[in-house]
């Protein structure tokens, strides 16, 4: 009868669910935007490190009180990602983007490459106005962001935050 409840356990570990190790590439990140509004940047959850999706999640921050800056969820954007979220911020990238929401991604193969996206969020939702990718590590990728801008016709589509 021993051996029998040790052959349950035993199979009873092998059926449940498999467990994941997060490590520590797992990004999180909260930043306040003008017009009382937050995003929440964040890693898809058990992925692996290398690639997967990152989501943008836009949240008011009207008549809340302090600390409770995401109970009310506005929308969002999923992203894939090839490479771990290394940063977000917010950019000025002239005078069409006056603000912009940065995510910043590095590659994880050898020369570790990096890659921006910068989007632009308005009560319409969030806009994906410019990217660049697989630039070298040192690269000023708000500079290169601004560049790609400045290439784009000034008829496209308007770039408000409003």
């Amino acid at each position: 009868m021993k051996n029998f409840a040790s052959v349950a356990v035993f199979c009873a570990s092998l059926s449940a669910a498999p467990a994941f190790a997060t490590g520590d590439c797992k990004f999180l990140k909260k930043v306040t935007l003008s017009e009382q509004r937050t995003a929440v940047i964040a890693t898809g959850d058990l992925e692996p490190c290398s690639l997967g999706s990152y989501t943008v999640r836009i949240y008011s921050s009207e008549n809340v009180q302090p600390g409770h800056d995401t109970t009310f969820y506005r929308f969002g954007l999923l992203q894939e990602r090839n490479g771990t979220v290394e940063d977000t911020f917010l950019a000025n990238l002239g005078p069409r983007v006056p603000s912009s929401l940065i995510v910043r991604i590095r590659s994880v193969g050898s020369g570790g490459y990096v890659s921006a996206r910068a989007y632009v969020i308005n009560k319409n939702g969030i806009h994906l106005v410019a990217a660049v990718s697989d630039q070298q590590p040192q690269t000023d990728l708000v500079a290169a962001l601004k560049r790609q801008l400045a290439r784009r016709p000034k008829s496209s589509a308007s770039l408000s935050t409003n």
